[in-house]
């Protein structure tokens, strides 16, 4: 009898740690929004007035995360960016012919 509570209370723990695990993939995944988001209106902002636009990444948690987000095709397609320093970017638009 106490192994089958005993394989209910581990089922119940592994339940718990990928209910855990999702939750923080789904956190993941909304401060990846949000960033690109940002990023785009900054960058549309920005480029009203200037050719180019320089980008410091302050947090240095949150730099693996918008260097992933540069490979977006949504940022790919429009804007060449060029890494300066480690926290340090220039974007410029892509000229279409």
């Amino acid at each position: 009898m106490a192994k089958r509570r005993g394989s209910k209370w581990l089922q119940a723990r592994r339940n718990k740690a990928v209910r855990n695990q999702s939750t923080e993939q789904q956190a993941q995944r909304q401060q990846g929004l949000r960033l690109k988001s940002e990023l785009q209106h900054k960058l549309e902002v920005q480029f009203t007035s200037a050719d180019a636009v320089e980008i410091e990444i302050i947090n240095p948690d949150l730099l693996p995360l918008f260097v992933m987000l540069l490979d977006d095709p949504s940022i790919s397609n429009a804007y060449d960016w060029e890494q300066v320093s480690e926290s340090l970017f220039i974007f410029r638009q892509k000229a279409f012919m």
